[in-house]
């Protein structure tokens, strides 16, 4: 049901002093669940958050899940490069919005707009638990004045993805709920 006068769920953002500033507004009668998981430094940082879409001319800074790379669990091993494509190094992790709400927080991220090598963009929606990545691929920035967004994703349940037994013991189900999520994008102003 598309009714225009519906309740939705809002994203703004902006970019000063090295973060990403961004305000989440939920103008629904439900509680929904923001994956954060991607906000820590390390990850917020990393490579494989800053994507450029060539055919568009756009830079998206997203903190979408890739669903390949994400876990219940951690390991006891520990690892500090990139470890937001390496196995059971990053779990899901949420914020939680209650209904009419507003929350505000700030991500720190690279200088974006001075970045010349980007992971080429790619639809997450498709991505599932069961099949790594084959291979990323790496553009250059060769056109002028991209635009800029910002990409984040909510769900408005995680019953399953916050069990960890549901991982492994109904690994179906457990797909079908990690991409059940809702993906925002805002213009970074």
């Amino acid at each position: 049901m598309n009714d225009l006068n519906e309740k939705k769920v809002n994203l703004s953002s902006n970019y000063s002093d090295g973060s990403l500033h961004l305000k989440i507004t939920n103008d629904t009668k439900d509680t929904i669940f923001v994956f954060k998981s991607y906000f820590d430094k390390d990850i917020s940082t990393s490579n494989y958050v800053y994507r450029y879409d060539k055919k568009n001319n756009k830079v998206n800074v997203s903190f979408a899940p890739l669903l390949p790379y994400l876990f219940t669990k951690y390991s006891d091993r520990v690892i500090f490069e990139n470890r937001i494509v390496k196995d059971y190094q990053v779990v899901y992790d949420f914020y939680k919005i209650p209904p009419f709400y507003e929350y505000s927080f700030s991500v720190p991220v690279i200088d974006f707009e001075r970045k010349k090598d980007f992971i080429t963009d790619f639809n997450v929606a498709e991505l599932n638990k069961f099949e790594k990545i084959k291979r990323f691929k790496t553009k250059k920035l060769n056109k002028k004045n991209p635009s800029f967004v910002v990409s984040i994703a909510y769900y408005r349940n995680v019953e399953t993805l916050c069990n960890p037994n549901s991982y492994y013991q109904e690994e179906l189900q457990f797909n079908n709920a990690a991409k059940e999520f809702t993906l925002l994008q805002s213009a970074i102003q």
